[in-house]
């Protein structure tokens, strides 16, 4: 079937080269836990071995956007449908409104501690 056909590309596709790819250090480590905080929300939809739920959302003003998988998600600025996000920081500012999980309470080291274990997918 066209569906195997196109999950079977996928699953050969070759991953992008992130600079910080599997990265342990303490930053990408301290940002892993605030990613899987519930209060933050990102792994909500951003879960599994490819950081997605592949499931449909309205979000920034359109209706039925798929969850990005993370894997690589360094490699491929900018960032939205529209471009509108250059850099993976902009994203998680972004994100304070709620509307895509909520880094509102999140200090300046939190974000940047989450922003490297994400730059590490």
């Amino acid at each position: 079937s066209a569906g195997l056909k196109i999950a079977s590309y996928v699953d050969w596709t070759r991953e992008p080269d992130v600079p910080m790819a599997d990265s342990t250090s303490a930053s990408v480590v301290r940002g892993q836990a605030i990613f899987e905080r519930e209060d933050v929300g990102c792994a909500d939809c951003h879960s599994g071995v490819a950081y997605t739920d592949n499931e449909a959302y309205d979000m920034a003003g359109l209706q039925g956007v798929r969850t990005r998988s993370l894997v690589g998600i360094a490699a491929s600025a900018p960032y939205f449908h529209d471009g509108s996000s250059p850099t993976l920081r902009s994203v998680l500012e972004r994100s304070r409104s709620g509307e895509m999980g909520d880094t509102s309470a999140l200090s300046e080291q939190q974000m940047d501690d989450l922003e490297a274990f994400v730059a590490s997918l």
